[in-house]
């Protein structure tokens, strides 16, 4: 009887709903962190807007454009670096927002350990921040 009473507690689905949270709370962040860049002392995040809703970077805290619009998508900037989409495809730009690794990635992710997930077509690999 016992054996019987410890499968069925087991197989409730309360159980589950502990493993979710402990999933979630385990997922990394991707908001600010200490590895924002810093350009100048301001930490820089994407802005779009405009009559042809193209993207920069401005300052977090006071608004102020630091990178001009110019790019049709831009992502957060990490390790230096920062996806942008240009004519449709993804490459990355530094915090003076000079092109260092040309537009040739269909989707690409942000840097971690100097490596960054890029997509081209339906294959996918690695960049690192050379290029």
């Amino acid at each position: 009887m016992p054996r019987v009473l410890a499968n069925r507690i087991w197989s409730r689905k309360w159980f589950r709903i502990p493993l979710l949270v402990i999933a979630l709370s385990c997922t990394p962040s991707q908001g600010f962190s200490t590895d924002d860049v810093v350009a100048s002392g301001k930490a820089m995040f994407p802005s779009c807007g405009g009559v042809f809703d193209l993207c920069g970077y401005s300052d977090r805290q006071t608004g102020k454009e630091l990178i001009s619009q110019m790019f049709e998508r831009a992502m957060l900037f990490s390790e230096g670096l920062a996806a942008v989409r240009i004519n449709g495809l993804f490459g990355y730009i530094n915090t003076a927002g000079k092109v260092v690794i040309e537009p040739r990635f269909d989707l690409a992710g942000p840097f971690h350990d100097g490596f960054a997930e890029i997509l081209v077509g339906q294959h996918t690999g690695v960049v690192a921040e050379t290029g």
